[in-house]
């Protein structure tokens, strides 16, 4: 248990620091930014919000995290689990904040990098499966 927990903590905050210097660069490269000062006080409001509003996402991935590495044995099993449901969690705050079913473009470029980062962090950091212990109550360490 203790192991998806430092992990989830691991993806969570390294997407919740990292995406927003990414958009900061995106706002520079579009021109969405008029200066640096604007930039940086969008990657503080960013940071803030950014790692504010995802603690419910980083909960769910480290319970999903911890009962997945409970229940397979499989690493790979794991990983591709927490993908799709690390994806859906990046993606639905942005959905519930903007209160419709529908985003712009616009709002990819904000919420994107998010499902992106937060997925190559899953496949990045390293999660050992716990052993899983069968029915008759022995440990297997196959893994």
């Amino acid at each position: 248990m203790k192991q998806a927990l430092v992990y989830s903590i691991k993806v969570w905050l390294t997407s919740a620091l990292v995406v927003p210097f990414i958009q900061m660069i995106e706002g520079l490269i579009i021109g969405n930014h008029t200066s640096i000062s604007n930039a940086e006080q969008m990657i503080l409001l960013a940071l803030l919000f950014g790692l504010l509003l995802s603690m419910p996402s980083w909960l769910l991935l480290w319970m999903s995290a911890s009962l997945l590495n409970r229940l397979t044995g499989s690493v790979l099993v794991i990983k591709l689990s927490l993908t799709v449901l690390s994806t859906a969690l990046a993606i639905l705050p942005f959905f519930l904040l903007a209160g419709t079913t529908s985003l712009s473009s616009h709002d990819l470029i904000w919420f994107g990098p998010y499902p992106i980062i937060v997925v190559a962090c899953i496949w990045l950091y390293k999660l050992n499966s716990a052993p899983v212990i069968d029915s008759d109550n022995t440990f297997n360490l196959s893994n």
